[in-house]
C-alpha cells in the first residue's frame, strides 16, 4: 500500500514543505573497475571466488567457551545413556571442525573425559576426532603431548579431511585404523568456522534476485615454505621450517551484481541442499525488503557431509558470529586476500529444522550464537539437553570473559592477592587470566600463608591449559612462578613441556636441574646442567649451579654418617629419602619450620627471620663434617625439602645417639613423620658399626602424642624416668638397634 498524496501525481516531487517522501531503494550496482583490472582479476562466483580464508583460523576460546560445550555434551551424554541409544561396546565419536582449533578440542575432551566417572558415564567410550588436511599440522599435532596422551588411550583420532574440503570425509583415520562411523550417534562441534568458509551471496531487491560475483582488484605475492614429514620432535619441525612473506597490501574488493532467478540457483542442484536453497531465497524475497544476503552454502554441505558418513545421526553444536537483522556488509578491502561473513543462523537450521527441532541461543554481551540440534533416534524426547543448553548460555558468557580478561590487562599491579585469586575462580581457572598476572607474581611474590592455596589454583590452571604447538611461552613463566613456590612438580612439568614443545634450551635445562635437585634426583640435575653448558658454555648462572650441586654431592660422599650406597634393596625409600642437608635447601627449610608449634615440640631453636637460619648454617655444616650432628633433610619426591631429621652424636653415654625429628607445617598429619623417621632407624642401623652406635635415644612432650605414637611403632621403649610436670613433661625413649 502506498499513500496517496499531492507528491505521488509527480515523480519529480519528492519533497513536501521541506519533507521528503520515502522511495524504493536502487538496485544494487556492480563496482565500477577498468578493463586492465579486469583481466588481471576476473570475476567469480561468490562461492569459488578466491578470496574466502584458504585454512581455517582459530580464533581463540577461553574456559567460559569449554564450559558451553562440556556441560551441553554433557547432558547430551545422560539423555542418550538413559534412552539406551549407544552401543556401548564402540566409541561416541566428537568431531571437532578446523585444525587450528585443536586447543579447544584437546581442552574439551580433557575436560570430557575427567567428567565421565563423577557423572556415572563411565562406560561410555568418548573419542575426539580432528579433521586435518594438511601433512604439517597432522605431523604437528600427532607429536603434540597431550594428543599423543589421548591417541594411546584410543580416545583421540586424525582424519585426513578439512571442512574447507569438499571431499567426503574418510570411512579411516590417519593412522590407518577404521572408524566405525554405524555405531552410534555423533557430536559435531563447529567453534567459529562456519562464518570462515564460502557463501553464496545475493542481493534480494524486492522480489528481484542479483548473484554476487565477487573478484580482487590488487594482489599480494605470499611465499611461505613448508617442510613436510613427519619428525621426532616439535621443535625439530619448527627449527627446519621457514617462513618468508612478501609485503602484503590490502586489494579492494569488487562485486558484480548479475540479476537471476530462484529457478536458476537451485536448477544445478536439486537434492536437498538445492531444496533448502529454494526455500531460503523464496523467504527472503516474499519479506519484500532490499538487501544484501548470505547462504551459508558450504557449512551446509558439511553438516550433510557429516549426516552421510555417520548413518546413526548425532548432536551438533555450531558457535559463530551472527548475522544482523541489517543484513551482510560485504567489506570494501580484503585483509590478507580473506574475507569472512556473519552466519545466517536462521537459515543455516533451516536446513535440519524438520528434523532436529534446532535450537538457538544469542550469548549475552556478545554478536554471537549459538545452536543446537539433534537428528537421532528419540531426539525429539531430549528436553534436558535442551534445557542445559539454554541455560549454560545465559549463565556462561564467553564474550564477557574475553572482556574482562582484557580490562585486568591494566589492573595487574593494583589487585592484591585475593582478588587475583577471585578472578582465577571466577574464570574457571583460564590460563589466559593467570597470563595477566604472571609478571606481576614473579616480581612482588606471594605471601608465605597463601603458598598452599596458590600452588593448588596453578595446578588446576596448569590442568586447563592446552599448550600452543607454534608459539608456547606460558609454560615456561609458569614454571618460573612454580620455582618461587617451591613447587617443584609443577617446575619440571612446565620446563619439560617447554622443551618439549620448543626444544631445549639453556633456561630450561637449568631449571630443570634446579627442580631436581630440590627433589633429590641428583643425576637428573647433573645429566640437565650437562646439557645446558652443551648449549651455552659460558652461562655463569649454569656455571654457577654445577659448581654448587659438584660442592655438595662431594660433601656427601666426605660425610662419615651418610653412605649413598645403602640405599635402594637396604631400604625402601618410597616417595620420601633422607638426603644431607644443604645450603639450597635452606630456604624451604625456613618456609616449612616457620611455624612456631614445631620449634616448640623440638625444643629447637626459634627461627625469626631467614637471617637467623643462615647464622647457624656454618654451625651445622661444622657439625656435620666433624660428626657431631647430622643434619638430614626429609626430601619428597615431588614436594622437595617436606621436613629434618638431627642425629647427635656428641652426648655422654658411648654408643648412644640422640634422635630428633619434625615435619613442616605444609605437610603434617600425612604420615611422612612415620615414613622418615624409619628409614632414619635403618640408614643409622646399617652405620652403627662404622659409628661405633648400639642404641637410639630420644625424648618428647607428653602432650606430643603424634611423635610419642610413631616413636612406639619404630619399637622405641619408654624409660620410667621422666623431667619436669604438666605441660612442660618430658619423657624418654630408647631403642635397641641390635634388636631392630
Amino acid at each position: 500500500m502506498t499513500e496517496h498524496n499531492k507528491a505521488s501525481s509527480n515523480t519529480l516531487d519528492e519533497v513536501f514543505n521541506g519533507v521528503e517522501y520515502a522511495t524504493l531503494r536502487a538496485k544494487p550496482e556492480s563496482t565500477k573497475i577498468t578493463n586492465e583490472q579486469r583481466l588481471d582479476c576476473p570475476f567469480e562466483p561468490a562461492l569459488s571466488a578466491k578470496v574466502w580464508p584458504v585454512t581455517i583460523q582459530d580464533l581463540g576460546y577461553n574456559q567460559a567457551w569449554v564450559e558451553l560445550y562440556v556441560e551441553s555434551i554433557l547432558a547430551w551424554l545422560h539423555e542418550a545413556n538413559d534412552s539406551q541409544v549407544f552401543d556401548l561396546s564402540k566409541p561416541v565419536y566428537l568431531m571437532q571442525l578446523g585444525a587450528a582449533n585443536y586447543r579447544l578440542g584437546l581442552a574439551l575432551l580433557h575436560s570430557l573425559v575427567q567428567a565421565l566417572a563423577p557423572q556415572g558415564l563411565i562406560k561410555i567410550k568418548l573419542c575426539m576426532i580432528f579433521t586435518v588436511d594438511d601433512k604439517k599440522t597432522q605431523t604437528l599435532l600427532f607429536n603434540h603431548p597431550d594428543f599423543g596422551y589421548f591417541y594411546e588411550r584410543q580416545q583421540a583420532q586424525i582424519v585426513n579431511w578439512e571442512a574447507s574440503s569438499s571431499n567426503p570425509i574418510p570411512t579411516h583415520a590417519l593412522d590407518g585404523s577404521a572408524l566405525m562411523v554405524d555405531a552410534n550417534p555423533v557430536v559435531l562441534i563447529s567453534h567459529k568456522v562456519f562464518s570462515q568458509l564460502p557463501q553464496a551471496i545475493y542481493h534480494i531487491h524486492y522480489n528481484q534476485i542479483f548473484r554476487a560475483e565477487l573478484a580482487p582488484l590488487s594482489s599480494s605475492v605470499s611465499n611461505a615454505q613448508h617442510v613436510q614429514g613427519e619428525m621426532p620432535l616439535l621443535w625439530e619441525m619448527q627449527k627446519q621450517q621457514t617462513l618468508n612473506r612478501a609485503e602484503q597490501h590490502n586489494p579492494t574488493l569488487a562485486v558484480r551484481w548479475l540479476q537471476t532467478s530462484i529457478e536458476e540457483e537451485v536448477n544445478d542442484d536439486n537434492g536437498v541442499l538445492g531444496k533448502w536453497l529454494k526455500t531460503a531465497l523464496e523467504h527472503h524475497t516474499s519479506v519484500g525488503m532490499s538487501g544484501c544476503i548470505a547462504i551459508p552454502y558450504m557449512a551446509a554441505k558439511v553438516i550433510r557431509a557429516i549426516e552421510l558418513a555417520f548413518p546413526k545421526g548425532g548432536m551438533q553444536l555450531i558457535c559463530d558470529d551472527a548475522l544482523q537483522s541489517q543484513g551482510v556488509a560485504i567489506p570494501a578491502n580484503i585483509r590478507n586476500r580473506e574475507i569472512t561473513l556473519p552466519i545466517d543462523f536462521s537459515v543455516l537450521n533451516q536446513l535440519l529444522s524438520n528434523e532436529c527441532n534446532a535450537q538457538i541461543s544469542a550469548l549475552p554481551v556478545s554478536d554471537e550464537k549459538v545452536s543446537i540440534s539433534m537428528n537421532h533416534r528419540l531426539s525429539n524426547t531430549f528436553d534436558y539437553t535442551r534445557h542445559a543448553f539454554e541455560r549454560i548460555c545465559k549463565s556462561s558468557s564467553p564474550e564477557t570473559s574475553a572482556h574482562i580478561t582484557e580490562s585486568l590487562s591494566n589492573t595487574a599491579d593494583v589487585l592484591n592477592e585475593n582478588q587475583i585469586q577471585a578472578h582465577l575462580v571466577e574464570s574457571g581457572y583460564d590460563p589466559k587470566v593467570l597470563a595477566i598476572f604472571l609478571p606481576r607474581l614473579l616480581k612482588k611474590g606471594v605471601s608465605v600463608l597463601s603458598r598452599l592455596s596458590w600452588c593448588e589454583m596453578l595446578d588446576t590452571v596448569w590442568q586447563n591449559h592446552v599448550v600452543d604447538i607454534e608459539y608456547e611461552t606460558f609454560a615456561f613463566e609458569l614454571g618460573l612462578l612454580a620455582i618461587d613456590l617451591s613447587h617443584w612438580a609443577l617446575a619440571k612439568s612446565c620446563m619439560l613441556m617447554r622443551m618439549e614443545i620448543s626444544g631445549p634450551s639453556t633456561a630450561c635445562l637449568h631449571n630443570l636441574a634446579l627442580s631436581a635437585w630440590a627433589t633429590g634426583e641428583l643425576d637428573i640435575a647433573e645429566q640437565s646442567i650437562t646439557l645446558a653448558l652443551d648449549l651455552n658454555p659460558e652461562d655463569a648462572q649454569v656455571q654457577g649451579l654445577q659448581s654448587d650441586i659438584l660442592a655438595y654431592r662431594k660433601r656427601c660422599t666426605q660425610l662419615a654418617w651418610f653412605d649413598p650406597s645403602i640405599k635402594g634393596e637396604q631400604i625402601d625409600e618410597g616417595e620420601l629419602q633422607l638426603l644431607p642437608l644443604g645450603q639450597h635447601q635452606l630456604g624451604e627449610f625456613f618456609l616449612q619450620y616457620s611455624r612456631s608449634d614445631i620449634a616448640q615440640r623440638l625444643r629447637g631453636m626459634r627461627l625469626n627471620k631467614f637471617e637467623d637460619l643462615e647464622s647457624l648454617w656454618p654451625v651445622w655444616a661444622a657439625e656435620g663434617d666433624s660428626c657431631k650432628k647430622s643434619h638430614l633433610a626429609v626430601v619428597h619426591n615431588e614436594h622437595g625439602l617436606v621436613g629434618g631429621i638431627v642425629f647427635d652424636f656428641d652426648i655422654e653415654e658411648q654408643g648412644v645417639v640422640h634422635l630428633s625429628f619434625w615435619i613442616g607445617s605444609d605437610y603434617q598429619g600425612q604420615g611422612y613423620g612415620k615414613e622418615a623417621t624409619a628409614q632414619a632407624i635403618k640408614m643409622i642401623t646399617l652405620l652403627a658399626n662404622k659409628l661405633g652406635i648400639s642404641h637410639v635415644t630420644t625424648s618428647a612432650w607428653t602432650h606430643n602424642s603424634a611423635s610419642r605414637q610413631i616413636l612406639t611403632y619404630l619399637g622405641f621403649e619408654q624409660l620410667e624416668k621422666a623431667k619436669g610436670e604438666g605441660i612442660h613433661q618430658e619423657v624418654f625413649y630408647l631403642l635397641d638397634l641390635n634388636n631392630t
